[in-house]
């Protein structure tokens, strides 16, 4: 989900950083891998990653669920045919 005011004019932004939550849900391995795809869609876009004093700040929050599988297989029981 994104958040963002469509009439915003990203054209005057240079910088960003990124800003995270005590716990945003996410290991090690996932949060380098969220924010280095991003930190390359944001350099491809003429946006510079900056410590501190940014124009645009981001943050992330990952979420996970667990579903129950369900099998739709056949076993062969009960009523048929003929």
């Amino acid at each position: 989900m994104t958040d963002s005011d469509p009439m915003f004019n990203f054209v005057e932004l240079a910088t960003y950083r990124w800003i995270h939550a005590e716990d945003g849900g996410a290991n090690a391995i996932t949060k380098a891998r969220i924010e280095s795809a991003v930190d390359a869609a944001m350099e491809s876009r003429g946006y510079q990653r900056v410590e501190s004093g940014a124009d645009l700040e981001m943050a992330y929050r990952v979420t996970t669920s667990q579903h129950r599988p369900h099998s739709t297989v056949n076993t062969g029981w009960g009523g048929g045919w003929g």
